[in-house]
């Protein structure tokens, strides 16, 4: 029997967002940056500078 190792977790929605789109769901709290995964080195770099914009911005 031969295993795929490589299958997708169905319960993941892989999608690509505009930079823009993406710092508005995380600076409205949508998306938390926990809840997101890096597919590659691109992404990850987006990610990461829009979770530290965002921190540099949060007021208490």
């Amino acid at each position: 029997m031969f295993i795929n190792h490589t299958s997708i977790d169905q319960n993941l929605a892989q999608v690509a967002l505009p930079k823009n789109v993406l710092e508005k769901l995380i600076s409205l709290g949508i998306i938390h940056g926990d809840e997101c995964r890096c597919l590659n080195k691109v992404a990850k770099k987006v990610i990461w500078q829009t979770l530290l914009d965002n921190s540099a911005n949060i007021t208490y």
